[in-house]
């Protein structure tokens, strides 16, 4: 089900103006905010440009896979 959900976010946020290559999907980063710098992943970040950075993480909330939580840029 969460494959059907990205899907159809991917698609609006297309249709919102976002081109592919700031989607990125299972984007993994690290955590700089944990203690040891864990590397996380994300099933699908949207960034405003490319290359990609925290400074240009989009407003759209990722989804995750592994956890229910919303992650803030």
């Amino acid at each position: 089900m969460i494959m059907n959900t990205l899907n159809v976010l991917q698609t609006e946020l297309g249709n919102l103006g976002y081109s592919a290559e700031v989607m990125i999907r299972d984007y993994t980063f690290a955590d700089v905010l944990s203690p040891r710098g864990e590397a996380r992943q994300v099933a699908l970040a949207v960034f405003t440009q490319v290359p990609e950075s925290y400074r240009g993480l989009s407003q759209t909330r990722e989804v995750c896979t592994s956890t229910a939580h919303w992650a803030r840029p």
